[in-house]
């Protein structure tokens, strides 16, 4: 395995235990950790692997890879994340689905939503749908991060002129 599968793989790794530490806290704490996962995943991680990669390229890295050494390493572990999250909530305990789709029902009824598109809304819930919008969430905001950060992280060597 390269150095790269090892480091994207253990990234996942990381977060899926972490998941696995807010699940075994309760659900208040698990919100809380999904806060911090997310925090770390989105601001924290890109940075520090573009800053790292550029390091390790001699100090200058163009803007797509210093994209690639952020944006990969991110996708493969929300990909290992949202897949952990998928078998937690579809076999390992699938009531803590439940417990999600009764919180979803008491937050659209405070909110004020008819009871008609409360049960519309629920009866479309599946593990794997949470899951894929799960994904899709880190996803699409870990990728404008990566964007934002590889326009400030990456350094071009400077091109000598023949004169």
């Amino acid at each position: 395995m390269t150095e790269t599968i090892k480091k994207n793989v253990l990234i996942g790794t990381v977060l899926a235990l972490m998941m696995i530490l807010g699940f075994l806290m309760g659900s208040y704490i698990h919100a809380l950790f999904y806060q911090i996962v997310m925090f770390v995943v989105i601001l924290v991680l890109p940075l520090i692997l573009m800053l790292y990669t550029r390091k390790k390229a001699g100090g200058y890295l163009n803007y797509g890879k210093t994209f690639q050494a952020g944006f990969l390493p991110i996708l493969t572990g929300i990909f290992i994340l949202s897949l952990f999250y998928f078998v937690y909530l579809q076999y390992i305990n699938p009531l803590a689905f439940e417990y999600e789709k009764q919180k979803t029902t008491a937050n659209l009824k405070a909110a004020g939503i008819s009871d008609e598109i409360i049960k519309d809304t629920t009866a479309h819930m599946r593990p794997i749908k949470t899951a894929f919008t799960y994904f899709l969430t880190f996803w699409i905001i870990s990728t404008l991060a990566c964007l934002f950060y590889a326009a400030f992280c990456y350094k071009s060597e400077v091109q000598k002129l023949p004169y």
